[in-house]
Parts: C-alpha cells; structure tokens; sequence
C-alpha cells in the first residue's frame, strides 16, 4: 500500500494497523536523521516520539489534507522538532571524531560496524547545512527535490551543500590515508 493509502485508511476507517505500517516504514530512517541533528539517541527518540504525535494529531484534524510525498512531510516535521530542540536547549553540535578511530587506517582493516563509525565520524566533522542535505540526499535516498522540500530551500542550494560534503569528506578521508573513490559517487 502507498503512503496516503495508509493514512486514508487511519483517517476514515480508524485503521491502527494502517498508521503502524507506516511508523514501521519509516520510524527508524526518522530516528537515524533526527539523530545526525540531535547526536544524541535518547533525544533523537523523543523527537521521533513527538513527531509522530503530531502527525497523529494533524490526521485527526479533518481541514488537514496531506498533499504529495508523506515521507518529505513526517521529515519536515522532525527536522523541525529536532530544531527547536536545538534551540530550547541552546546547545551546539559537536565536531569531533568518535574515540578509539584512528584515521590511518585503511579501509580495507574494517568491518562493516567500523566503517558505519567512520562515516559517522565524517558526517558528524561537517557543518550542519551540509551533513543535512547529504544525510537526506544519500542515506535516506531522497531526490533533490524531495530534500529540497524537506529542508525548506531551492533544489541548486541542496547540489551545492551535497557537492561541498563531498569535497569535505573527501579530504578528510585523503588526509587520514583512508580510500576515497566510495565519497566519489561518479
């Protein structure tokens, strides 16, 4: 069943199992964004949990109408809750690289486990603009379009920050000695 086929379901014939298909189709991707913005898991869950609050409340809303792609509307919504948990909490994002990796080593010395930690570690040494627009464009599998309407900007503004997270992960990669033809997706 497609997204608003769900959601009609929910809507007009209270179907639970309708709305859990959908928190199961996209309830961990929301947890792994909101997390690239929050680095931290337990807000990260919070933010996931208030988001699908809200989206059950604007459901229940009978003037709301739900238009075009529902995975870029439930993304906005946790963009923008992780956002104002940002700035309630006037906290900044760290930068730094996660203990215990060491850079010089190759690629070729890692698990899989390993390498998720050290693209972590290169998504999380960006800044935040760019670590969204890749994060969206190449771990969520969005369009251009799709990120560009999530994140509220026009469709170069999401070329140009994915082009610069490249450029910067890619150095901080050739800096460390790691291999960098997988940051050069052609």
């Amino acid at each position: 069943m497609t997204d608003l086929e769900l959601i009609e379901l929910y809507r007009h014939h209270d179907d639970l199992g309708a709305i859990t298909a959908l928190v199961r189709r996209y309830d961990a991707d929301l947890r792994m964004m909101v997390r690239r913005i929050l680095r931290h898991d337990e807000d990260a869950a919070d933010v996931a949990q208030t988001t699908w609050v809200r989206v059950l409340t604007a459901l229940g809303r009978p003037e709301h109408e739900v238009h075009g792609i529902v995975r870029g509307w439930l993304w906005s919504i946790a963009r923008n809750e992780a956002i104002d948990r940002l700035r309630r909490a006037r906290c900044r994002p760290t930068t730094g690289m996660p203990r215990g990796l060491d850079p010089a080593i190759s690629i070729n010395d890692y698990s899989a486990a390993d390498a998720r930690l050290v693209l972590a570690g290169l998504l999380d040494a960006l800044p935040a603009q760019h670590r969204e627009a890749i994060t969206l464009v190449w771990l969520r599998g969005l369009s251009v379009q799709e990120a560009a309407d999530v994140l509220g900007v026009a469709i170069g503004t999401i070329k140009s920050r994915c082009a610069r997270a490249r450029t910067q992960m890619a150095a901080a990669v050739s800096r460390g000695g790691l291999i960098t033809t997988a940051l050069d997706p052609g």
